[in-house]
């Protein structure tokens, strides 16, 4: 399936380094991969649209009916920062005391976010909220009867209780409060937050079929403990305060066709950083190339992603190689 590659600021000169990987599988040698450059200053604009965050898109899935995107982004010097550094997708502005809803309600300040939803689509808005609520079985017309409890609506009882005479009160309490039972009522979306909502979306609209899939491959800072002292404290950090368990719906804010990975990248300083580097794009370029099984991979779940080599299989693919440049070579 064609799949375009759309690398941040940050992984654009990284990209072009090791774009000899690709070469084969670019569209133009007859391949099925080509890369775009996303422009994040020109996502965080009010009212931006897709062609202005990634100008190339348009002209790179153009007569492709079905196609995926792969997000390859390295965080680790863009702002805002994650929640933790365990999930760079989980953003501290979207923990938001009054609920997801009211995120669904407005563009987002992440960059990140905003770029999945002109590409996927705005997130359905889903359930508001509930209330609290009663269900009254009323024995005499054999009927179960709503009876609300909230500022905007009169409670049944006491509608009831109005209209019924001092003698028949006792009667008509005994008899409702025997047969109530609690429910959660649905909260509806009030008119102006419906009008807001279809707004997003006629923003974010898409021109061409939107992508089939979304694969959002983020670099991560790799934990390195230099005793075993940090070693305890770090796992005993992760027992006791479930960071995982706070962070576990940052997925909520994304349309349901994002799946997101992690690569541990090492230290610029580090002496590995040349061959971790050369992994990553390895990995972009398998992910590229391979379909993913539907099942393979849930929106719920950040999946830890690398890449195992086949020393072997490799030296013999390579050798093979040589020896035909070397024959080509022998002919001119």
């Amino acid at each position: 399936m064609h799949t375009v590659i759309i690398t941040d600021r940050n992984t654009t000169p990284l990209f072009e380094k090791h774009k000899w990987l690709f070469a084969p599988f670019l569209t133009g040698r007859g391949g099925s991969v080509c890369q775009c450059q996303w422009d994040e200053a020109n996502t965080a604009k009010p009212n931006a649209k897709i062609d202005q965050a990634v100008p190339d898109l348009y002209k790179s899935i153009r007569g492709h009916l079905e196609w995926r995107a792969i997000i390859l982004i390295d965080p680790t010097k863009t702002e805002p920062s994650p929640f933790s550094p365990n999930n760079p997708f989980d953003f501290k502005c979207n923990r938001v005391d009054e609920g997801l809803e009211k995120l669904l309600l407005k563009e987002n300040n992440v960059p990140l976010i905003r770029l999945t939803h002109m590409l996927a689509g705005f997130p359905s808005l889903g359930v508001k909220g509930y209330e609290m609520g009663r269900t009254i079985y009323d024995a005499r017309s054999g009927k179960n009867i709503d009876a609300y409890f909230t500022k905007s609506k009169q409670p049944l009882l006491q509608k009831q209780l109005d209209a019924t005479t001092d003698e028949n009160k006792v009667e008509l309490i005994d008899r409702i409060e025997k047969n109530y039972k609690p429910r959660l009522i649905e909260i509806p979306y009030s008119p102006e937050e419906k009008a807001e909502y279809k707004k997003l979306t006629k923003q974010y609209a898409f021109n061409e079929n939107r992508p089939v899939e979304v694969l959002v491959l983020s670099t991560r800072k790799i934990f390195q403990a230099d005793d075993r002292e940090t070693t305890r404290e770090a796992i005993r950090h992760a027992w006791e305060f479930h960071d995982e368990e706070e962070s576990s719906g940052f997925w909520k804010i994304y349309p349901n066709t994002c799946r997101f990975l992690c690569y541990d990248l090492i230290n610029p300083e580090h002496t590995l950083y040349q061959r971790d580097l050369w992994r990553l794009f390895l990995l972009t370029l398998t992910l590229a190339v391979n379909q993913v099984p539907g099942q393979a991979l849930h929106a719920y779940r950040l999946y830890k992603a690398d890449i195992k080599i086949n020393a072997e299989k490799l030296k013999h693919v390579l050798g093979e190689h040589i020896e035909n440049l070397l024959s080509v070579q022998a002919i001119i």
